[in-house]
């Protein structure tokens, strides 16, 4: 016997209401329409906080110096970049996020405990460490997250150059439209 949908010889627990199956999956179709908009990158980058690049920059930079400062390294290289913030239907002229990259050398060639006493700074301030592990052959990788800025931070170490010594670091600020509609993209 074929059982036709609604029809009452069905086994569906809604037997005798068929409004409510259809109403329920008219419920659960929107819902998921207006959660999937509220998700989509074109939305992230209209909400992204107006700020000049020069002004987030130079906060973003005095953040990553208190920081190496904590760390007690001396940088050998650094650069600091505004890079585009790239959407699925194309990167926009005015979104953009700051990225820095330093290269250093611990001065009492202990970067590890460096490292590590960051780690322990961070979990105490309650940032979320997105990864924290032993190198295989030595030296630490380290990431998290700033929690009120969003912006995130990489640490880095043992280098077969120098194992006891050098850092890479790698930071990030979330991404800004600048008000004055476009941006010189490149080093800052």
């Amino acid at each position: 016997m074929a059982v036709v949908a609604g029809s009452g010889d069905d086994t569906s627990y809604h037997r005798g209401m068929p409004w409510i199956r259809h109403a329920t999956i008219a419920l659960v179709i929107a819902i998921g329409t207006l959660g999937a908009g509220a998700c989509g990158p074109t939305d992230r980058y209209e909400r992204a906080e107006a700020r000049a690049v020069d002004e987030v920059g130079a906060e973003f930079g005095a953040e990553v110096d208190q920081l190496i400062e904590t760390l007690g390294v001396t940088v050998e290289s650094m650069s600091m970049r505004a890079n585009r913030c790239d959407a699925e239907e194309g990167a926009g002229d005015d979104i953009f996020h700051i990225w820095i990259g330093m290269r250093a050398r611990h001065d009492d060639r202990d970067v590890d405990v460096a490292i590590e006493q960051q780690h322990s700074r961070w979990m105490t301030a309650g940032w979320p460490i997105t990864r924290f592990r032993e190198v295989e052959g030595g030296g630490f990788n380290l990431a998290a997250t700033d929690p009120k800025t969003g912006a995130a931070y990489a640490l880095d170490s043992g280098f077969d150059e120098d194992p006891d010594s050098y850092v890479v670091g790698t930071f990030t600020t979330v991404c800004f439209r600048d008000p004055s509609g476009a941006v010189t993209f490149g080093p800052l």
